[in-house]
């Protein structure tokens, strides 16, 4: 393995615990009804520019 394959793979792994500890702590973070929106809304931003899914680990 080389080198930058590692660095992606370590990367990869990093970007996935950081994802999860995120789907985890979502009430914590947003705890509110007006935050609760705005979660939604910045689910769907990152869903739709980045495909990247906060629902589900």
């Amino acid at each position: 393995m080389t080198k930058s394959q590692k660095k992606f793979e370590k990367a990869e792994k990093d970007f996935e615990e950081l994802k999860e500890d995120v789907i985890d702590r979502s009430s914590d973070i947003w705890n509110s009804e007006v935050l609760e929106v705005k979660r939604i809304a910045q689910y769907h931003e990152l869903k739709n520019k980045y495909d990247i899914n906060l629902y589900h680990k």
